[in-house]
C-alpha cells in the first residue's frame, strides 16, 4: 500500500517522512508545508499561462509529466485527509499530529481551493495534448477558463459553456468530481466533530 501511495504521490511519502521525523510537528508547520504548495500552484498558473510552450517543450512526454506532477499534490491531499478520517487504530504505525478540529477545517478549505488550481493546470495541459481537437467542447482561452472548469467540476455545479468531450478530459473531470464529493463529506465530518467537541466541553447551564 505504501509503495502504491508513493508512486501516485511522492509528495505524500515525503510529507509522511517529515511528520515521522518531527520536521512537521504541529498545525503551524503543517500550514507552512501546505502554503508552499499553494503558492507553487499559483506561480505555475502565471508561468504556463504566459509561456504555454513550456508544457509542450518535449511534446507528449512533457505534457504527461506535467499532468503527473499536478496529480502528485492532488493525490497527496486526498490520501492525507482520507487517512485522517480513518480510525486511529489504522494509523498506529505512523505518528499523528496534534491538530484540532478547527485546524482541520482550515486545512481542508485551503486544500479544496488548491485542488481547483491543480486541476485547472491539468485541463490547461490537456488543451495542448489534443492538437487541433479540444478536450472540451470549446477552446480554453486562458488558465482562468481552465480554473473555471475545475471549480464548477469540483463543486458539482457543471457548466454548459465547457464540458469534456475527449476520453482524458472526461476521466479527469470524473476524478475531480469524485474528489469534490469526498472532500465535502470530510468537511462535514470535521465540522460536526468540532461542534460535538464544543458541546461536550461547554459548562453546564446554571439556573
Amino acid at each position: 500500500m505504501g509503495l502504491l501511495i508513493g508512486l501516485l504521490s511522492p509528495t505524500r511519502a515525503c510529507a509522511r517522512w517529515l511528520i515521522d521525523s518531527n520536521y512537521i510537528q504541529n498545525f503551524r508547520t503543517m500550514m507552512v508545508w501546505n502554503v508552499a504548495f499553494y503558492f507553487t500552484a499559483i506561480i505555475t498558473c502565471v508561468v504556463v499561462n504566459a509561456r504555454p510552450s513550456l508544457i509542450t517543450i518535449w511534446g507528449a512526454y512533457s505534457i504527461a509529466a506535467f499532468v503527473y506532477l499536478c496529480l502528485w499534490r492532488v493525490n497527496e491531499l486526498l490520501f492525507a485527509f482520507y487517512g485522517d478520517a480513518l480510525p486511529k487504530r489504522a494509523q498506529r504505525t505512523h505518528k499523528s499530529l496534534p491538530i484540532e478540529r478547527r485546524d482541520r477545517i482550515i486545512l481542508l478549505t485551503l486544500a479544496y481551493l488548491e485542488i481547483i488550481i491543480w486541476f485547472g493546470l491539468i485541463y490547461w495541459a490537456l488543451q495542448f495534448a489534443y492538437g487541433e481537437e479540444h478536450p472540451f467542447n470549446a477552446r480554453l482561452r486562458s488558465i482562468l477558463d481552465a480554473i473555471f472548469v475545475s471549480g464548477v467540476t469540483l463543486t458539482s455545479l457543471g457548466s454548459s459553456q465547457f464540458y469534456a468531450v475527449q476520453p482524458l478530459s472526461r476521466l479527469a473531470t470524473l476524478y475531480e468530481a469524485m474528489i469534490g464529493i469526498v472532500f465535502i463529506a470530510l468537511g462535514l465530518a470535521a465540522y460536526i466533530g468540532a461542534s460535538d467537541q464544543n458541546q461536550n466541553s461547554s459548562p453546564p447551564p446554571t439556573a
